[in-house]
């Protein structure tokens, strides 16, 4: 994925409240911000992976 693509999904995902940003000098931390969400992420890592 190109950066600009990257940048535009996380938009998204703050937009819909699934993750936040927080700014460190000129890095920006995104974090996600419901642990179910983390969740059914790595499960589907998990699910990905048995295939």
């Amino acid at each position: 994925m190109s950066q600009p693509l990257v940048s535009q999904h996380l938009r998204l995902l703050r937009g819909v409240n699934l993750v936040t940003a927080s700014r460190s000098g000129r890095e920006t931390i995104y974090s996600l911000t419901d642990h179910h969400v983390a969740h059914v992420i790595q499960d589907a890592i998990t699910h990905s992976q048995e295939r």
